[in-house]
């Protein structure tokens, strides 16, 4: 009994734990991403409160939970992402979002490439590790002093970010597994049919059930448990999807689009004009701040200490931050050439690429694991593990560095036009 009572007491905490440290991450702009992860670090690896037997049953529940985290952060995403709006309003957060994640990608592959001498591994690595955190970078660039045209482009990079790693690291799993299947050799036209297909399925699943979904709720509406409804209609879509060969993840944020911007897309396709109720959205919110809160912590709880004394791992952590720097100052630099209001905000751009739920969601994915060795699997996790952790702490001290920046920048022109007036 005093186990069960332990346990309710941890959860609570942790619970606490992440509230706190989102205020704290509001007035600090420090990430509780950092916080929920050495929580878990501490709790498990360092001092051993959670025993061996309890670790290994959380690795084996680790795909469910990684499956339903990824399929929850993909919702929210197209909930909050207003389509239509961003597309009016920046055009250029394509080019960059799509210039960032390749040179990412390919910067991290080649890194990989280098060491293992497996290409194909690196770019699946690439694009788990190739888009910036949408729970992380939104709330932190829309609390900064950055222009409102680049808070727009971070925040749309982060939130494009999410579908593209799904689709390149699911696109990349395949690909591995069929050349294994295939004795080495890679049936192009296959593998493309596959994804093709799959992705298609996603896509006219999510629809359909989009469409149906904002019919329905009209009848739902003010009565209780709408949002519970709408959980298990996405559980029920995601599985219905999988099981006939299409991309569950994909299929619940075309879902969430649709909810997301069902008054704009029933106008254009003129139907009656449906709005999704804002508890819906509310109970989202909270839905994915208790996941978010337990999958860090969950993280830190199965990361291996004995990775901190290999030099490999640590080495190609290193290089892999160093690519995703360089990433973000290429897609910077170009798109400053298309508008030279980012220029000013440069560093924020170039800092600002925390890695958060996404990759951690991804690199635990049922698909991605079947790619890897035990072994390999258990040393790709602490990769990302640690490029998760340090590239939060970039980010962190990239907004404090670019704000003082600012501030001081603010405090001359105040003081050369009190010397001005003066004179």
């Amino acid at each position: 009994m005093v186990e069960v009572e332990s346990a309710f007491i941890a959860m609570a905490l942790i619970i606490f734990i992440g509230y706190f440290g989102m205020l704290f991450f509001k007035k600090t702009k420090i990430s509780e991403t950092l916080v929920l992860m050495l929580i878990g670090l501490i709790i498990g690896p360092f001092f051993g409160l959670v025993g061996e037997f309890e670790i290994t049953l959380f690795e084996g529940f680790l795909p469910f939970f990684a499956s339903f985290a990824l399929m929850i952060i993909l919702f929210e995403g197209g909930m909050h992402l207003n389509f239509f709006k961003t597309i009016r309003d920046l055009p250029g957060a394509f080019i960059f979002t799509i210039i960032t994640f390749i040179a990412t990608n390919f910067l991290i592959a080649i890194v990989w490439f280098f060491f293992t001498g497996n290409l194909f591994e690196g770019v699946l690595l690439g694009a788990i590790l190739g888009g910036t955190s949408s729970a992380i970078v939104i709330p932190l660039v829309s609390n900064t002093s950055a222009n409102d045209q680049t808070k727009s482009l971070l925040g749309l990079e982060s939130a494009l970010t999410d579908a593209l790693c799904v689709i390149m690291a699911v696109t990349m799993a395949e690909v591995i597994i069929l050349s294994n299947l295939g004795g080495g050799g890679i049936n192009l036209a296959n593998v493309g049919s596959n994804l093709l297909s799959a992705f298609s399925i996603a896509a006219v699943v999510g629809g359909i059930f989009g469409f149906i979904w904002i019919k329905l709720l009209v009848f739902l509406e003010k009565k209780p448990y709408e949002y519970l409804l709408t959980l298990a209609v996405i559980l029920f879509m995601y599985s219905i999807v999988q099981f006939f060969g299409g991309n569950g993840a994909i299929a619940a944020l075309v879902f969430g689009i649709i909810l997301g911007n069902s008054e704009d897309l029933t106008r254009m396709l003129r139907l009656t004009p449906r709005k999704v109720e804002g508890s819906i959205k509310s109970f989202q919110m909270e839905i994915s701040f208790i996941v978010r809160t337990f999958f860090f912590v969950y993280l830190g709880l199965l990361f291996k200490l004995k990775f901190l004394n290999d030099l490999g791992v640590i080495f190609i952590s290193f290089l892999i931050l160093i690519a995703i720097i360089v990433a973000r100052i290429i897609g910077s630099k170009l798109i400053s050439k298309f508008n030279p209001v980012f220029k000013e905000d440069h560093l924020f751009i170039t800092t600002l690429g925390a890695r958060g739920l996404a990759a951690a969601s991804l690199m635990s994915f049922p698909i991605i694991i079947s790619v890897f060795s035990q072994e390999m699997f258990e040393k790709i996790a602490a990769i990302i593990f640690l490029i998760i952790l340090f590239s939060n702490i970039i980010t962190t001290i990239g907004v404090f560095i670019g704000e003082k920046i600012k501030f001081d920048k603010i405090k001359l022109e105040k003081i050369s036009v009190k010397e001005t007036s003066s004179k």
